[in-house]
């Protein structure tokens, strides 16, 4: 008789807050980002399983902010009774929270890593959760390696940190014929308020190119200073959303300076593209930042750098279409599936590596 899946590989729960931007269960053919590829895991010896939130009212806070929304505590109940047996949780800050608070409790012994640890400076329930989460966890995964000496000084050197760069389906987002051939087009998007979209305004008045921006929040954008733009709202279905790439002469990705990586994602699929990329030189981004020939790096909130820069590959598309050739060069070689997954599989191991060699928790 074959052993199990389970007794053959090393169970990995996962726990995530609920949220449209990362859901926990897909709504097309599509999964959502943090879901795909992970046969990847599973073809180095892991199993993976991902514990849904519980629906109101079972979770009093199914209805309300995502992050309040992992604050499961039946979830969490549910995961230390019955998945005593794990080699690891991984889960969101939120949906940690009351695991690793009940951890020595019920002698639950798997160990949690927090899974792209936020900052949200100001934002006191967060700073909270940060406060009793973060210590008590067995390691915490961040996006920019900006973070780390941030985090160690926070809750103590310690403190098991993992920069896993991001990743971009390369396969999804990859080069495209344009619908787009007569005036140059700049694209610019973002849904989070990190992004500088004041600074692109300013630099893109009165230029002969048409200007589309993809903004999560309201842009003051006087139209007749900004005859040229267009702001677009709301999401759109991924193709559509892509063909918004394809379609553009130049990227940009505004920041003012962040301490999460804000613009990443709009980074790596502009560069998967195979787009000319103009972004600024964001210290959170400084480990995705692309070479020389691949895109352009400006100052934070420099219109005039990020208008030469504009103008220089409007009026140069021989030296923006091989500038959009290294960008795919780069985002491939450096931020495939393949290299995040296996960042990710060896952050597993080391975690459960130093757990085994540690004392098991006793039941108080």
């Amino acid at each position: 008789m074959q052993p199990s899946t389970r007794s053959r590989r090393s169970l990995v729960v996962q726990l995530f807050n609920p949220s449209r931007f990362t859901k926990q269960k897909p709504t097309d053919s599509r999964e959502p980002l943090h879901l795909r590829h992970q046969h990847r895991l599973e073809a180095a010896g892991f199993e993976m399983e991902t514990i849904s939130a519980y629906g109101f009212p079972w979770n009093p806070f199914r209805r309300s902010h995502y992050t309040y929304q992992g604050l499961d505590l039946l979830r969490a109940l549910r995961v230390i009774l019955t998945r005593r047996s794990a080699a690891l949780v991984c889960a969101h800050m939120e949906s940690a929270l009351f695991v690793v608070l009940l951890k020595k409790v019920f002698g639950f012994s798997p160990p949690v890593v927090i899974w792209e640890v936020p900052w949200s400076p100001g934002w006191r329930f967060r700073e909270m959760v940060a406060k009793l989460a973060i210590p008590r966890a067995d390691g915490a995964v961040v996006f920019g390696s900006n973070q780390i000496e941030l985090l160690q000084n926070a809750y103590g050197k310690d403190l098991r940190i993992f920069f896993i760069p991001f990743y971009v389906d390369v396969d999804f987002f990859k080069p495209m014929e344009t619908h787009q051939r007569d005036v140059p087009t700049v694209f610019s998007c973002g849904m989070d308020a990190g992004r500088d979209f004041d600074v692109l305004l300013r630099a893109t008045a009165g230029l002969d190119l048409q200007v589309k921006i993809k903004a999560g929040e309201p842009i003051a954008c006087d139209p007749a200073r900004h005859p040229n733009v267009s702001i677009l709202r709301g999401f759109l279905p991924d193709e559509e959303f892509r063909q918004l790439y394809a379609d553009a002469s130049i990227i940009v990705v505004s920041t003012k300076e962040t301490v999460n990586a804000g613009g990443v994602t709009s980074l790596l699929e502009a560069l998967a593209m195979g787009k000319p990329v103009i972004v600024s030189d964001n210290p959170a981004l400084r480990d995705y930042l692309p070479p020389a020939d691949a895109g352009i790096v400006v100052p934070i909130g420099d219109d005039k750098a990020l208008r030469a820069a504009i103008l220089d590959l409007a009026s140069n598309p021989a030296k923006a279409a091989a500038m959009g050739r290294k960008a795919r060069e780069f985002a491939v070689e450096r931020f495939s599936a393949r290299n995040h997954y296996t960042a990710m599989a060896d952050m597993f191991k080391a975690v459960i590596a130093n757990a085994k060699a540690r004392p098991a928790p006793r039941t108080q």
